[in-house]
């Protein structure tokens, strides 16, 4: 009697954290388990504003405006207040927007970079994407922020429905 025992393969999965500007992008962090909003506070201080202040230099504070959605650790009253506390410009979202955050749209671009590698491991799948990330190119950097008008008149011209973005 033969017997078989089917196994299902899925690619390895890891959640990670990642901004980015026109010029480039900002530091690629793991997250680990389930993020809850003081895991968010800690990438908040210990990745964003660093990758920030790297990726505007001396015009820091003034010339950006952070976009993040409505998920609850993002609205948190811990992270709206740093957020206000360090001067951070943040684009408001309104409650049940579509989603048309860029980085969506990078994340899209980053697995497919990454869908022929097979990483034996969680950590090198890290290191992968890490690689990926920081040779994404600036033109399709610039190209997603340079989209962002389109986006936000497309959901107007909606009524607030469905669009491409």
């Amino acid at each position: 009697m033969k017997s078989t025992i089917a196994t299902v393969k899925h690619d390895k999965k890891i959640n990670v954290w990642g901004c980015f500007c026109a010029s480039g992008v900002g530091k690629l962090y793991r997250i680990e388990g389930i993020l809850l909003k003081e895991e968010y506070n800690k990438i908040l201080n210990t990745q964003m504003l660093p990758s920030a202040k790297t990726l505007f230099r001396r015009r820091y504070a003034k010339t950006w405006i952070f976009q993040e959605d409505n998920d609850p650790k993002h609205t948190a009253k811990v992270n709206k207040e740093w957020i206000k506390k360090k001067g951070i410009r943040r684009l408001d979202w309104p409650a049940q927007s579509p989603d048309l955050n860029p980085i969506e749209n990078l994340w899209s671009i980053l697995d497919q970079r990454c869908k022929n590698r097979k990483p034996a491991n969680e950590e090198e799948l890290f290191n992968r994407l890490k690689e990926e990330w920081e040779s994404l190119p600036t033109s399709m950097l610039q190209s997603l922020c340079e989209s962002m008008p389109r986006r936000l008149q497309a959901v107007i011209d909606a009524k607030g429905y469905a669009t491409k973005y």
